[in-house]
């Protein structure tokens, strides 16, 4: 589904604005915008003028901008349910899930009837991962319009991650004969075949998709996965991926948590019970092989799409940046650790190359969190956090004994404050 297109409401007053809306329409979103403004140097206070513009600053990733507008909108005409549909579109955009849901049902409090409120509350549910109530919302909408096609791929999407994989294919289908070039349908079959561990043919709908849109980033994430699962070792985490995208954020972050406290259970149990130690020591070196997996597999995979003819144009140059220091990283702590394994065998192991290979893959995890970072203020934070992370792992490798330790120490506690941080802040902003 695309919330950013237009209700199909009608209200030109100016030849600007009807020539904005056009353009709009066909994807022209820089000329549209323009036409827009001089609209809006005429008529001001124009709310549908205000409300279009703001789908256009959301298309053109804009999104204060889009909410300034949609703000203003809905300020001049309070009463007009389209103009909260799109002020929850913005919200959404600008990563205010609750006030969006918000606004997206008062868009519906004024207007019962309007499929489009409906698309617009399924779409952030969506977002927040809570199926049921997205299913609920397209079914709402899908009564007033059984043929939209936004609705239909939301009802899609939210059966195949509640288990109905029959009813998503389905439902699927209906949407590809209303629209057969509908480039997020195409995409939206692709997943459901990837949950059902088609692979191969998920990869025909990926491609398809970017075909009839080639910057679908739905499509292009499909590309990139199932390429990835062509390889057997990835092919059980990117299982657990999917699996963990259908379940809520609040039991996904309870799941993790539930781990940690089991990790910590199992080393109170070892004190108390020394005779079974290499039992818990293997289980605790399995939880933290998960653990890393979790945090590192999709990045460093990401190596098997360089020598695909499709998967390397996927991968953005962010991408493939973070993946190639990621491996360069693995491929140092693998080389430290085997040294290690001999001088232990033959002498007394370096200290520096210990630091080394504990630096080493621990620098995977943030360096692979920076993709995940959308553009702008965050990203920059995350990569100044990797900045000095680095620095200190170099003071724990080339310091002298006394400010090595100290070094390596402030390094594993800034690691994990930052990563627990982040992990809140993804969990209720998610909410």
């Amino acid at each position: 589904m695309e919330p950013t297109q237009f209700s199909g409401e009608e209200n030109f007053s100016s030849k600007h604005l009807e020539q904005g809306i056009l353009l709009f329409q066909v994807g022209r979103h820089e000329d549209a915008r323009k036409e827009l403004l001089l609209a809006l140097t005429e008529e001001p206070e124009n709310a549908h003028a205000l409300s279009i513009l703001a789908m256009v600053q959301v298309n053109l990733d804009s999104p204060k901008e889009a909410l300034a507008s949609a703000q203003k909108a809905v300020g001049i005409e309070p009463d007009i349910s389209y103009y909260h549909s799109v002020l929850a579109i913005t919200l959404l955009d600008n990563n205010d899930k609750s006030e969006a849901l918000k606004s997206a049902q008062e868009g519906i409090r004024l207007d019962p009837d309007s499929d489009y409120a409906y698309m617009v509350e399924g779409h952030i549910y969506t977002t927040m991962r809570q199926w049921q109530n997205a299913l609920n919302s397209a079914e709402r909408g899908l009564a007033i319009d059984a043929e939209d096609v936004d609705l239909i791929n939301i009802r899609s999407v939210s059966l195949s991650k509640l288990g109905k994989r029959d009813d998503a294919a389905s439902a699927i289908d209906t949407a590809l004969h209303n629209d057969p070039d509908n480039a997020y349908t195409h995409a939206n079959k692709g997943w459901n075949l990837m949950h059902a561990g088609k692979y191969e043919e998920a990869m025909l709908c990926f491609r398809e998709s970017m075909r009839l849109q080639p910057g679908n980033e739905h499509a292009r994430q499909g590309i990139i996965e199932s390429v990835k699962a062509g390889t057997i070792i990835y092919r059980p985490i990117l299982k657990t991926f999917l699996w963990m995208t259908t379940l809520p954020p609040n039991t996904t972050f309870a799941l993790i948590f539930g781990f940690y406290i089991l990790s910590r259970f199992l080393r109170v149990l070892q004190q108390s019970n020394p005779e079974y130690t290499p039992i818990f020591v293997v289980l605790q070196c399995i939880y933290i092989f998960i653990v890393y997996l979790s945090w590192t597999a999709s990045t460093m995979f990401n190596i098997v799409l360089f020598a695909h003819p499709i998967g390397k144009h996927a991968l953005r140059p962010i991408e493939k940046i973070t993946c190639g220091i990621s491996c360069t990283l693995l491929i140092s702590g693998l080389t430290s650790l085997g040294i290690l394994a001999y001088q232990l065998a033959t002498s007394t192991p370096s200290q520096s190359l210990t630091y080394l290979a504990l630096c080493s893959f621990i620098m995977v995890i943030p360096i692979c969190g920076i993709e995940d970072r959308s553009e702008g203020k965050w990203r920059m934070i995350h990569i100044g956090m990797c900045s000095v992370l680095a620095l200190l792992s170099m003071g724990a490798i080339l310091l002298p004994e006394s400010g090595n330790m100290i070094c390596f120490i402030v390094f594993v506690l800034i690691l994990v404050i930052y990563t627990w941080t982040s992990n809140i802040k993804s969990f209720v902003s998610s909410r």
